[in-house]
């Protein structure tokens, strides 16, 4: 198919096979590339879908266990998946799903989630509720926010018993962490990525609840647990003002390398240092869709670490990996971090690697012919293969509810200025690696790293 958002030369990248373009794509393009990808991902989940027989109007994606990430998490995203997809229906083109199909799932998926956590009247299928006093009450802000977006998004198609359900959800976890101080973690395992997690129910609600009694506490906590997110060593010294404290002030932990690198499962590990910083893009989507001005906390120390990202990043818009990976290679799942600092920070090469990330995903996505991201290097057994897609459609998502609220110049850092830029040697004595890239000037476009002295004691090369 053909038309005005067409490629130079006729190849339609959300529509058809293409090939991977080098100078970044318009932003109305990006936008539909993610569409696109997500209407995809909806057509896979079809078959995931369960009826809740306990309650009317309510079913799930996937196993809709209390407990890990299969089932509320997974089934969190994907609601929302289904919601955005129904509120930007008129910009679809493909889907095979009706728009009453898409919103019906939403709001049953949305009354599922709410109805089993803690404040609700319902068990879930494995028999307990779910909840900040439940299993993996860290991460069930993450959890809640999701649905609680999913809703927000859909709000005036929401009865009056789904939002005083989903209102009484988003409260109790919002109000966990008005008296929860944040984590602090260094060596092994960072309480970066915890502290991001806590900062988006309290977020969301605040954002989405601002006449509630707590609205104020809830922005003061998330506030609390956006400046411990990257903190740093020297931040408990900084009489910087942010948000009307000094840094000082805010910060009760300390959970970043004075180079602003961080370790997670033991060692350097670039996704960690990228999906912390990537919730606070979150969470300041949750400000950005309430039309309020977006924390000065949000950002504290986010440039910082992208600055050092920018180092270990190869030409797809994924990182290499100096330490080594324990997750699965080439799942693109930086997108929504990217399309952040491409549009709130108009940052140039973020905006470069954002296009080709996307591009690389939507590829594979179409490679596996299923609407999966991940495919077949997850397992689509039912323990891990739909958690992982449904976390690379959730951060889409946000991508694209990125570009809709701050948009996107045309401006980037063309290709080989970038590649040039990932020449020489950065050696990061705290995490124990090294990168080392090549010159463009030397195809393939090659880079060696190595890491010491972390628990994992390995080399790696790219």
């Amino acid at each position: 198919m053909m038309n005005n958002d067409s490629t130079a030369d006729g190849t339609d990248p959300a529509t058809g096979p293409f090939d991977i373009r080098k100078a970044p794509l318009p932003d109305r393009e990006i936008k539909r590339l993610y569409l696109d990808s997500l209407e995809r991902y909806s057509n896979y989940t079809a078959d995931l879908w369960e009826e809740w027989p306990e309650a009317d109007h309510a079913g799930y994606f996937g196993n809709g266990i209390s407990h890990g990430n299969e089932g509320i998490r997974a089934n969190g995203a994907t609601a929302f998946v289904h919601a955005l997809l129904y509120k930007e229906r008129k910009n679809l083109e493909l889907t095979e799903l009706s728009a009453d199909e898409l919103k019906r799932k939403a709001i049953a998926a949305i009354r599922y989630s709410a109805m089993t956590y803690v404040t609700g009247d319902y068990p879930t299928v494995d028999g307990s509720k779910w909840g900040a006093d439940g299993w993996h009450h860290r991460q069930t802000s993450l959890w809640a926010s999701t649905v609680g977006l999913a809703a927000w998004l859909i709000w005036d198609e929401l009865t009056v018993e789904t939002r005083e359900s989903v209102e009484a959800m988003m409260a109790a976890e919002a109000s966990e962490f008005v008296e929860k101080n944040p984590y602090s973690g260094l060596e092994y395992d960072t309480m970066a990525e915890e502290n991001a997690w806590g900062t988006t129910s309290p977020a969301l609600a605040a954002n989405m609840f601002p006449d509630h009694e707590q609205s104020d506490a809830w922005r003061e906590a998330a506030l609390q647990h956006m400046m411990n997110s990257l903190s740093t060593a020297v931040d408990a010294k900084d009489d910087t003002v942010v948000d009307g404290r000094a840094v000082s002030e805010w910060i009760e932990s300390h959970n970043i390398h004075p180079d602003y690198t961080l370790e997670n499962h033991g060692f350097f590990h670039p996704d960690y240092a990228s999906v912390a910083p990537m919730y606070l893009g979150d969470s300041s989507v949750f400000f950005g869709l309430a039309s309020n001005p977006v924390p000065g906390a949000a950002t504290h120390h986010v440039f910082d670490m992208w600055e050092l990202l920018q180092n270990i990043t190869t030409a797809t818009g994924e990182w290499a990996y100096p330490s080594g990976l324990d997750w699965s290679l080439h799942s693109y799942e930086n997108v929504s971090y990217l399309a952040w600092l491409a549009t709130y920070f108009d940052d140039p090469v973020a905006r470069t690697l954002e296009s080709r990330e996307i591009q690389y995903a939507a590829k594979r996505q179409r490679i596996n012919d299923n609407g999966r991201f991940v495919g077949d290097s997850a397992p689509d057994d039912g323990s891990e293969g739909f958690y992982r897609d449904a976390v690379s459609a959730r951060r889409i998502g946000f991508a694209y509810l990125h570009h809709k609220l701050w948009g996107a110049d045309d401006d980037a850092v063309p290709y080989e200025d970038f590649a040039e830029r990932c020449t020489g040697r950065r050696n990061s004595p705290t995490s124990g690696s090294s990168f080392t890239g090549r010159p463009p000037s030397s195809p393939p476009h090659r880079g060696s790293t190595t890491s010491w002295e972390t628990s994992l004691r390995r080399a790696s090369h790219i």
